[in-house]
């Protein structure tokens, strides 16, 4: 009672500890993160509305994660999760759009979908597994569902079991209904770009007719650069023509990076080749093998007992080939490393044999088999095919078997035709060993093979730690040195560094990444670093977690909307296009009307005559170049025999004369052409997934929070 008086008396001082500790604690978490308080919580990206959540980004990059290692490829997290990030918002447009339309699902399209003889493919998976756990004897969705609706016929009596069953069964009809909606919006959306008859005989003319073309050609670089000027004025004007083509999807920066390749020196390459030349000669000593590396850490070694068939370096097939026993030959030497090969031995093996065996329990069993088979009572592979206890006219190799050494010797040396006894012990569940029985019966064996027995022998060229500290030394001091963005990019070739430039933005998972680039592995946290801080700010030195490589980043600019003509490289494709429109003009006005045919061109141009063939379907016009619209366009539409130009094309100013048109003679299939007319200009070109988000994203721009859920450190 004492102690629940004194708790009444200071309940007011309590109450306003607890009040002060809460004001703390979310002061503390809105001041640490921004996020849990007065800002975006859980949510990782949004667009148009739409929000999407950490836990959902997180499962779906798992999912990503795990589909890639199924397939070989180890992507980079950030990369993944970028990707699971894109997915979801692509989705969540998707949906939108298709409760705009009204697009519905009936019961009876899930209950089909779930239920019918072959599942949908969306619930193919589901209803297989669950299948194979309720043990029926094949895939059914209806046998699945009868377990679900009358668990206890299937031994299901754990009521916890049985609403896991229902959940797990309704969270996959919910499933299927997302994936027929969104069946029946990508029908919808293919039926209004897909080819009709007059698209896909256009398509058919285009791509069988090829138009033989006679020209003369002035290359634009004819035209000094001095010779034609580009004003501001122009660039900004053209600029705001084109405008569309430059808009950003999210916030971004412009970005100069410098990488420092972690290299060896010049020093180390010395004392690598004195390594390994002292290692080879005492290879060359150690007649009985390699001791000489085997215990060295700098030397790793990789001893091969295989027939050379089994090799698929053709460096090491080669030496082989030539190599004695104990010879010593490096094989492979550049900047990352050496290889050294020492041929230890050379031995005549049994490759592999053809035969029969069957195991047995114990020797009883084997013998009592064996008695009845020499009786004439069953032949071997009567008994194995009866039995199931092992298996009948295979081959084997006896070379490097995974199979023990007793048994290889065994079946090596067995007469033909003949069963053998065989005994050993093998490792049982439990962990003790328990004894086996077999016969084997040799039926036919390959002839020796010389089996090599070669020691392979790698030493890698690593920067020795010296070279390390000089090259972060000399790049710290060049980083304080050219502390602004200007001095950082401007400087850095008289320093030997290599400045390369990208626009980023939050949902940027790498340096540098495109669509034709992978980008630089590793370099989340330069982005997020260069993300936020402000304009002409360089940072700190990074390093990547595999160590082969320095960077350092500068921010050049800050955009919104759009990217501006001033950013340096756009602003120099933009004076290029318009430099290279006013040296074709003044081209033109040089040549226009002075010539009456291809000939008299060529000779005022001080160019050759040449010819090539011309298909309005293809990227390349002739041999001439890429992407030339207006040369396809006049190719095409021009008569034969008449003279065209002098036109711009898009690298120099062409003159031409049609010569001839074919037609090829294969037949106009509709089928054909519609299927080609939907996949490169269609709804496959359109709404591929490369394009798809940014199709239904639209002008709407995208926020990325996902910097604020990292803290990849410097």
């Amino acid at each position: 009672m004492a102690t629940l008086e004194k708790i009444r008396k200071r309940s007011a001082l309590l109450f306003t500890i607890i009040i002060v500790a809460l004001l703390a604690f979310i002061l503390g978490d809105f001041l640490t993160s921004g996020r849990s308080f007065f800002g975006h919580g859980t949510t990782m990206a949004k667009v148009d509305g739409h929000k999407i959540d950490y836990s959902k980004v997180s499962e779906r990059a798992e999912m990503l994660s795990q589909q890639a290692q199924a397939q070989g490829q180890n992507l980079d997290a950030e990369t993944v999760r970028q990707m699971a990030i894109q997915q979801l918002l692509t989705e969540a447009l998707i949906n939108q759009e298709i409760a705009d339309l009204g697009i519905a699902v009936t019961d009876a399209e899930i209950t089909a979908g779930m239920t019918s003889a072959m599942p949908h493919p969306a619930a193919q998976q589901f209803i297989y597994q669950m299948s194979q756990s309720l043990g029926l004897q094949g895939m059914s969705g209806q046998a699945v569902f009868d377990a679900v609706s009358n668990p206890a016929k299937y031994g299901i009596t754990d009521p916890q079991m049985q609403q896991q069953l229902r959940a797990m069964w309704a969270a996959q009809e919910q499933q299927l209904e997302d994936a027929l909606r969104q069946e029946k919006f990508s029908r919808l959306i293919a039926g209004l770009y897909t080819a009709n008859p007059l698209d896909a005989d256009a398509l058919y003319n285009e791509r069988n007719t090829t138009t033989h073309i006679t020209f003369a050609a002035k290359d634009f670089t004819s035209v000094p650069d001095q010779d034609v000027t580009v004003s501001e004025d122009e660039i900004r004007t053209r600029w705001q023509q084109d405008k569309e083509r430059y808009r950003l999807g999210e916030p971004s920066r412009e970005v100069s990076y410098i990488v420092v390749p972690i290299e060896p020196s010049a020093e180390d390459l010395k004392v690598a080749n004195n390594t390994v030349r002292e290692a080879i000669a005492a290879l060359r000593a150690d007649t009985a093998g390699i001791s000489s590396v085997q215990n060295n850490p700098a030397f790793v070694v990789n001893r091969v007992n295989t027939p050379r068939r089994n090799l698929q370096n053709p460096i090491l097939r080669a030496y082989l080939d030539t190599a004695h026993v104990g010879q010593v030959s490096q094989l492979i030497h550049n900047n990352q490393g050496y290889t050294i090969a020492k041929l230890l031995g050379k031995t005549q093996q049994t490759d592999s044999v053809r035969l029969s065996f069957a195991i047995f329990m114990d020797d009883n069993a084997r013998d009592s088999v064996l008695s009845k088979i020499n009786a004439g009572e069953v032949s071997f592979s009567e008994y194995i095919a009866a039995n199931g206890a092992g298996q009948d006219s295979i081959w084997d190799v006896m070379v490097n078997s995974s199979a023990p050494a007793s048994l290889v010797e065994t079946i090596s040396n067995a007469p033909y035709g003949q069963l053998t006894a065989y005994n050993d012990s093998i490792m049982g569940q439990d962990g003790n060993y328990i004894q086996r029985s077999m016969l084997v019966k040799v039926l036919e064996r390959k002839a020796p093979a010389t089996v090599y027995d070669v020691a392979v022998i790698e030493y890698a060229v690593d920067p020795s730690q010296e070279t390390i500290n000089k090259l972060t030394s000399d790049f710290r001091k060049y980083l304080t040195e050219n502390a602004t963005a200007k001095a950082f990019a401007e400087n850095a070739a008289n320093a030997g560094y290599n400045v390369q430039n990208a626009i980023i933005g939050a949902s940027s998972s790498q340096l540098g990444q495109n669509m034709y680039n992978a980008g630089l592995e590793d370099s989340r946290s330069l982005v997020k670093w260069a993300m936020e801080n402000d304009k002409n700010a360089v940072s700190p030195i990074y390093q990547d977690k595999k160590q082969s490589y320095l960077a350092a980043i500068a921010v050049d600019a800050l955009y919104d909307e759009f990217i501006p003509y001033t950013s340096p490289e756009l602003n120099e494709n933009i004076t290029a296009t318009l430099r290279n429109e006013k040296k074709a003009q003044k081209l033109i006005d040089q040549y226009a009307g002075k010539a009456n045919d291809v000939a008299g061109y060529a000779q005022l141009m001080g160019t050759e005559v040449n010819t090539t063939d011309v298909n309005f379907a293809s990227y390349m016009f002739g041999n001439l170049g890429v992407n030339e619209n207006k040369l396809h366009g006049l190719a095409a539409s021009t008569p034969k025999g008449k003279l065209v130009g002098p036109v711009k094309g898009n690298t120099r100013v062409i003159v031409f004369t049609v010569d001839g048109v074919d037609v090829e003679g294969r037949p106009n299939d509709f089928k054909e052409n519609a299927a080609e007319f939907n996949r490169t200009q269609g709804f496959g070109a359109i709404f591929n997934n490369a394009n798809l988000f940014n199709v239904l994203r639209g002008r709407h721009e995208v926020v990325n929070y996902s910097l604020d859920f990292e803290n990849p450190g410097l």
